[in-house]
């Protein structure tokens, strides 16, 4: 029962190492905002049943989500959404906006990140 245990933890290890890709940064480039969308503030609240021994309580249980400001970036093939309300405020569609592109050592995989400049 050991071996199939101690096989199984090592093959999950495998999976989950296989699946780590280093990136390298390229450099800087221009991705063009192709959607902008706004979400508002929200609450969603979900019954809980606690068993108190001989009794059933049952209480609300609230989650909050934050406002969006979600900005679809394009480069090439590669996009990415950024939430950032200054981005956000700062652009309109066809906007050109400065991210940095990375790529995996097999040049296979690619992708922009936005680095916010506060």
């Amino acid at each position: 029962m050991k071996k199939i245990i101690n096989l199984i933890i090592i093959f999950g290890l495998s999976i989950l190492l296989y699946g780590c890709t280093d990136y390298k940064l390229v450099g800087e480039v221009e991705a063009v905002v192709i959607s902008k969308e706004y979400k508002e503030s929200y609450t969603t609240t979900m019954p809980m049943i606690i068993p108190t021994g001989k009794t059933i309580i049952t209480t609300m249980r609230s989650e909050i989500h934050p406002e969006q400001y979600n900005v679809e970036l394009k480069y090439k093939d590669v996009s990415t959404t950024i939430n950032d309300k200054r981005l956000y405020e700062s652009v309109k569609m066809q906007d050109k906006v400065k991210v940095n592109y990375y790529t995996s050592e097999d040049n296979k995989n690619k992708k922009i990140r936005y680095e916010s400049k506060e």
